[in-house]
């Protein structure tokens, strides 16, 4: 799959993983996707 045929929701959600990967908390996740804590933790359930 290219890169540029990925939607952007899907970016968010692999980036949001990448971040918490490294160490990003939730509330800092939230801030930076502007989301609602439960939409993280949504992603988390792919």
């Amino acid at each position: 799959m290219e890169l540029a045929t990925i939607s952007q929701p899907l970016r968010n959600r692999i980036k949001c993983l990448l971040m918490s990967h490294k160490g990003g908390k939730v509330k800092e996740l939230c801030l930076y996707f502007d989301v609602v804590p439960k939409t993280i933790y949504e992603w988390f359930d792919l």
